[in-house]
């Protein structure tokens, strides 16, 4: 019995190390603008329809409308391993198997989940919250404070406060990042205007190790030539921790004239290492728990995710390869980045009680069969020095999962380790 249990453990621990390793490349014949890795093992992209695969890409069970007229641009995930999904006109709760729980008529720019069920939605001049049934707890608007008026762009909520990001505008004045934070009774904590000299919009949240990494754009309106990302983390109490502006080098000559009104952050996901990775529509790339840049890779992404072995990128494709990233997937670029000092201003703006009208939405989906084929495919990737770093290296194979399963199971570095291990259960058997 001793030596079954340690002959169990020796292949979980092998088994456990070739996966954590791999990567690939998924085309499911869909465009995605979300995706979120589960800590079971899964992951779910929105767009045209709900896919879930496994940490190996492949397809578990996929849905959408008959028509394929759906428009998802928003996924979060509750405690009961449920998906929350927003979309055109509608926001939806499905069980982790794709069965539809409820649906509201609602047009959600960003949704969150709180460690209670409660899902929290910003829009507009808005932030509100449903029971986990879907029904309205409490909704806040932003009243105007002076000519200023402020936008909502981004929500995400920590184990004991919603942080909401947005910007302010005024005629005639520039543009503002600001962030505020909310207890789980839809109460204002506190607020900043975060000044970079210019404009500023924020455009993502997110959470890590409680303290919160606001990503957008900054530069000028008048000089749209004139642009760069920012990204900055802050305390639970609004305090600056890092802050850091980057702009690649290889921006397309067409947006050289309008760099500030072309640049956007579509998505940030943070891992409990505190690593985070931001997915931009000209860059994606990863930061250390300093702010200190770990690698960029000159793809975009609508949405990312990052668990702390795997990091996961989402658009016309589903990227996912090692946190330390991987010369096999995407090429390596330049950025120019750099420390800033922004000012951490106090805003006071006011929130009310307001309504809204919710109502039962109806949108038929159907299940989908997904038909994953691999464009790229290796379980040791982040060992393999490759050549082939170029975006043209994205289609190297029109394997399918099926063809795949046996050489990633039986090649590589990881089989080297099986020699000694054969001999060692051989020898544990025999004595």
């Amino acid at each position: 019995m001793e030596r079954l249990s340690i002959l169990i453990f020796l292949l979980l621990f092998f088994l456990s190390n070739v996966s954590a390793s791999s990567c690939w490349i998924g085309n499911y014949g869909e465009s995605f603008e979300d995706v979120l890795a589960t800590s079971d093992g899964r992951v779910f992209a929105v767009g045209s329809s709900v896919l879930s695969v496994n940490l190996r890409g492949e397809p578990l069970w996929a849905i959408t409308t008959a028509r394929r007229d759906i428009k998802i641009h928003r996924i979060a995930f509750t405690s009961e391993k449920d998906l929350v999904v927003a979309g055109k006109g509608f926001i939806a709760k499905f069980s982790q198997t794709g069965d539809l729980l409820w649906m509201k008529k609602l047009n959600v720019t960003d949704v969150s989940v709180a460690p209670t069920g409660e899902i929290i939605f910003v829009f507009g001049n808005v932030v509100a919250a449903l029971t986990p049934e879907g029904q309205i707890k409490w909704v806040k608007k932003a009243m105007k404070q002076n000519q200023s008026s402020l936008e909502f762009s981004g929500v995400t909520a920590s184990e004991d406060k919603i942080f909401v990001v947005g910007y302010t505008f005024a005629p005639g004045e520039d543009y503002n990042a600001w962030i505020g934070t909310f207890d789980f009774e839809g109460n204002v904590l506190w607020q900043r205007a975060i000044d970079l000299g210019c404009d500023e919009f924020a455009d993502k949240v997110e959470v890590s190790n409680a303290s919160a990494v606001v990503a957008g754009v900054s530069g000028s309106q008048h000089a749209p030539w004139i642009g760069e990302y920012f990204v900055i983390k802050l305390d639970r109490e609004g305090h600056l921790i890092w802050t850091h502006e980057f702009l690649p080098l290889n921006l397309p000559e067409k947006i050289s004239e309008s760099i500030f009104w072309s640049i956007k952050i579509n998505d940030v996901d943070c891992n409990l290492n505190g690593q985070c990775l931001i997915g931009g529509n000209f860059v994606t790339l990863l930061l250390d728990e300093s702010g200190g840049l770990s690698w960029a890779k000159d793809f975009s992404s609508n949405g990312v995710a990052l668990t702390d072995s795997l990091a996961i990128s989402a658009k016309n494709v589903i990227l996912a390869f090692p946190v330390n990233g991987s010369e096999s997937i995407g090429r390596d670029v330049q950025v120019v980045f750099s420390e800033i000092s922004p000012k951490l201003i106090p805003s006071k703006f006011e929130f009310q009680n307001a309504s809204l009208a919710l109502e039962n939405a109806s949108i038929n989906f159907v299940p989908l069969i997904a038909h994953g084929e691999f464009l790229y495919y290796n379980q040791n990737c982040s060992q393999l020095q490759s050549s082939l770093n170029t975006k043209e290296s994205f289609v190297l194979s029109s394997a399918t999962p099926e063809q795949t399963t046996t050489s990633r199971e039986i090649c590589g570095p990881g089989f080297m380790l099986l020699i000694p291990l054969i001999f060692l259960v051989k020898r544990l058997f025999k004595d």
